[in-house]
């Protein structure tokens, strides 16, 4: 005959292991959180009075036509905006620790998705430009500028996500390009400009371990 006793200890066991289950699948409680309103403006701040988070309505649809995210120094991390109220949003930015704005996003094309991105510097000037035609993630052309403008332009013309033209420009003209004509990923032509943006010639570029042959002399260019 069983004992009563051994199946009421192997009942209780296993009702424990389901409330042990249970407790830990209930949901963590949520820190607090303040909500206040102002006009177009609404903001939400942490117990401690720390801003999270900011709201613009400008054209008073009920819907945040630019929503700013703040970190724990208070300062803006990121930045979503509608710039035409088409509720699709159309710019970012990106802040750096010091709340300086360093990466501004756009959509041209497809709506809610950048297909441009500027890199500025503390004045605001544009030091880089990466534009990405398709929004895949992998830009076909970057930008470089400096004071006097652009500088360097690196393309990707066959859309696998490697570069395979490198241009040098100053003063709006083209000075010199290296091209990847055998899809290495790494240059082996290089087409050289005089100070007018003329077509001077064409050169085969040397590689290390010899690989390409020696470089000619170069091939002038019919004008």
């Amino acid at each position: 005959m069983t004992s009563f006793w051994p199946r009421r200890t192997a009942l209780f066991l296993l009702l424990l292991a389901a409330l042990t289950g249970a407790c830990r699948s209930r949901p963590q409680p949520v820190a607090h959180a303040y909500l206040f309103e102002k006009g177009a403006y609404q903001a939400v701040y942490d117990p401690a009075g720390r801003l999270l988070r900011l709201l613009y309505d400008g054209n008073g649809d009920k819907r945040a036509d630019v929503v700013t995210l703040y970190g724990s120094n208070g300062l803006p991390q990121r930045a979503e905006i509608d710039s035409d109220s088409d509720n699709a949003i159309d710019r970012w930015e990106l802040f750096g620790p010091d709340g300086t704005l360093l990466r501004v996003g756009t959509a041209r094309g497809r709506p809610g998705q950048p297909d441009l991105w500027e890199d500025v510097d503390a004045r605001g000037r544009v030091v880089g430009r990466a534009l990405d035609a398709n929004a895949d993630g992998r830009p076909e052309r970057r930008e470089t500028f400096d004071v006097g403008g652009l500088v360097g332009v690196d393309l990707d013309t066959d859309g696998d996500g490697r570069v395979d033209r490198w241009q040098q420009w100053r003063a709006g003209l083209m000075t010199r390009e290296d091209l990847d004509t055998d899809g290495d990923g790494e240059p082996d032509r290089r087409l050289r400009y005089d100070a007018h943006g003329n077509l001077l010639g064409l050169e085969r570029l040397e590689r290390l371990g010899g690989k390409g042959g020696a470089p000619p002399s170069g091939v002038n260019a019919q004008r």
